[in-house]
């Protein structure tokens, strides 16, 4: 065995690109060599190796891998030089890189053609022995019929269609278009060929296609087109088409030629610069698949039934690709979705026209089964762009995760769902460094916005959701609750989850009035597990029952007296951080009366002193008043003392 380094310079973008030197280890007994001299670095091999391969490599770049086109050059090198005829077998060289395709590896491949030749026989109604090669992807069977039906309205019979399998992997949509572009444009015959290669075909010269006999001349086509358009009517619209087009047509493509007709027939219709349209025909390139019906039917549909903008229509061109018959279908058989008109949503969201009068009607259903509110989808329509399938899955998750579902009434909810995929993996991330209180806003931020958040400090919150939330429950404003929780001064910093869990468990009771909660609020903060402590301990004080209107104020006494009414209790979950020593509760007992009394001064001060809560704290004001006296003249008496009569402090 001798191992050769082979320094090469592989061709990129015709840029040589000096490489690592490459090594082979060649079994030189095996073909009957000698000489070593051959293998040495001086050697005929290696030299001609060394001379030949840059050009080698620029020819046969990307047909196979690097060592395996080393190995085969190597091998021919070694029989020249040699002078043996002997063929080297697989065993004498190293193994090349198999690159076959081996039946473990087909069988890992999808294959559908068997699916598919069931798929296409049910919807011609022939055999399955009479289907040949058919499509290897997975046909869509209600697509393909949709397909079938598009080519038996234009004349196409069974037995034809069944030649060209690989139409039923087209949509309807961009076969009718296909079919109706080859009428416009004067085609001599369409045929199933045709539709199947169109993409192609409209790429080639208008000369060309002229030449071959497929159209008639440039000019005829561009008559046709006037035609369609009804532009001879307008002779101003017909010689802006003419001005448009070079002098010399024949180089133009058949797609060229048809989007200079559409661009200046959409630009007398909306009264813009031509030089706009042609801007959105990149932007959206399904347009030029349209046939010229198609583009003016859509104009029409948008200029005279709705009250959108010509400058809009324009800025929303996507509009133009829709189905003009489903636009039609969507303005004039609904008026209005989730109570809101529909006119309000086109101005929001144009792209609403793109779904059908179906998919709506499933989407506004979906919207009242979960208690959507329509305020919300008014803020954020984009929802009804989605599919009725993919809204029901998001749905049914979104009632899953705690986080999401203490959202659902509020106002912009909407936008939450629609960014649902996004929201969750920032949940799972806010769950993994156990953080909480992440608010609907910080959910449903972009990424920029949502990193430069987190480098602020976290999940900062106004509370906007947890008044929402408990706006809807008691029926009150905003201000009024903002006022009955501001007297837990960490109100900001809970969590949402938190107090509905703890609402829901002082529901479980059923001897509770909404009033009652209102009137002692920020219980509702705490966690579960101290409120189920807690109402325990009343209970077993035999001081409050369930059935008295202080009950709740009793067991938020009890929450906060061990952490002297600071709030903190806010963030003891587990009992054993609580003060459970039982030890002069009935003294606290006694003084709960003049807690209730002070629940006013509670809300003004939220350092919550000892001294203002406990009654028998003795007014201090002729203290003060003497101290401060006392203090006065102790100054004058320092002053007076600074001076001696010898000068001497």
């Amino acid at each position: 065995m001798k191992s050769i380094f082979i320094s090469h310079t592989v061709i990129t973008n015709a840029t040589p690109i000096k490489t690592a030197p490459l090594q082979l280890t060649i079994p030189f007994c095996a073909v009957g060599l000698t000489n070593l001299d051959l293998l040495s670095e001086s050697g005929p091999l290696v030299s001609s190796i060394n001379k030949m391969f840059p050009t080698l490599m620029k020819i046969n770049a990307g047909s196979v891998g690097l060592k395996t086109f080393t190995r085969r050059f190597v091998k021919m090198r070694l029989r020249e030089v040699s002078g043996s005829k002997e063929i080297l077998t697989s065993s004498s060289l190293p193994p090349e890189e198999d690159h076959s395709v081996t039946e473990e590896s087909k069988s890992a491949r999808p294959d559908f053609r068997e699916k598919n030749i069931g798929t296409i026989a049910r919807i011609l109604g022939v055999s399955e022995s009479d289907v040949r090669k058919p499509p290897r992807k997975l046909i869509v069977e209600e697509n393909a019929r949709e397909t079938f039906n598009v080519l038996q309205e234009h004349g196409f019979l069974a037995r034809e269609v069944l030649c060209y399998p690989d139409l039923f992997m087209m949509s309807p949509m961009a076969t009718f278009n296909y079919i109706e572009i080859m009428k416009e444009s004067l085609f001599t015959s369409v045929g199933l060929s045709q539709i199947l290669n169109f993409s192609p075909l409209q790429k080639r010269s208008v000369e060309l296609l002229h030449q071959m006999k497929v159209t008639p001349t440039p000019p005829e086509i561009v008559q046709s087109y006037f035609a369609v358009l009804e532009m001879k009517k307008n002779t101003q619209a017909e010689d802006s088409v003419w001005n448009a087009l070079p002098h010399d047509m024949s180089r133009l493509t058949l797609k060229e030629l048809r989007q200079i007709v559409m661009a200046q027939f959409i630009a007398w219709k909306l009264n813009c610069d031509p030089a706009e349209v042609h801007l959105v025909f990149p932007k959206y390139l399904r347009i030029s698949h349209r046939c010229l019906n198609w583009i003016k039917q859509s104009l029409e549909i948008l200029m005279e039934e709705t009250t959108l903008e010509k400058d809009k229509i324009l800025r929303h061109g996507y509009l133009l690709q829709a189905n003009p018959k489903n636009t039609a279908d969507v303005l004039r058989n609904i008026e209005s979705l989730s109570g809101i008109p529909m006119e309000k949503l086109l101005h929001k969201r144009p792209k609403i026209l793109m779904s059908s009068r179906k998919t709506l009607l499933e989407v506004e259903s979906l919207f009242t089964q979960h208690g959507i509110p329509p305020d919300s989808l008014l803020r954020h329509p984009e929802l009804y762009t989605l599919s009725a399938n993919t809204l029901r899955e998001r749905l049914e998750e979104f009632d899953s995760i705690p986080e999401f579902s203490v959202l659902k009434n509020h106002p912009r909810v909407s936008r939450l769902i629609y960014y649902q995929k996004k929201a969750k993996a920032r949940v799972e991330y806010f769950r993994s460094i156990n953080m909480t209180g992440a608010s609907l806003h910080l959910l449903s931020l972009d990424k920029n916005k949502f990193k430069r958040q987190l480098e602020k400090g976290g999940p900062r919150t106004r509370g906007l959701d947890i008044l929402t939330y408990l706006k809807t429950y008691f029926s009150k404003t905003k201000k009024e609750i903002r006022q009955a929780i501001h007297m837990q001064p960490h109100w900001l910093n809970s969590s949402s989850i938190n107090m509905k869990d703890s609402l829901q468990f002082i529901e479980e009771f059923k001897v509770f009035t909404k009033s009652q909660i209102f009137s002692a609020l920020p219980i509702i903060l705490y966690p579960r597990e101290n409120l189920q402590q807690k109402f325990q301990a009343v209970l077993d004080s035999k001081e409050a029952s369930l059935t008295d209107d202080y009950f709740l104020h009793m067991v938020l006494y009890f929450l906060e007296k061990s952490v002297h009414f600071s709030g903190d209790g806010l963030w003891h979950r587990n009992s054993t951080q609580l003060n459970t020593d039982d030890e002069g509760d009935d003294e606290h007992v006694t003084r709960f009366d003049s807690y209730l009394d002070n629940l006013d001064n509670m809300k003004k001060n939220k350092k919550r002193k000892t001294a203002k809560l406990l009654p028998e704290v003795e007014e201090t004001e002729p203290e003060e008043i003497v101290f401060g006296e006392s203090l006065y003249e102790t100054l004058n008496n320092d002053n007076n003392n600074k001076k001696k009569p010898n000068g001497k402090v």
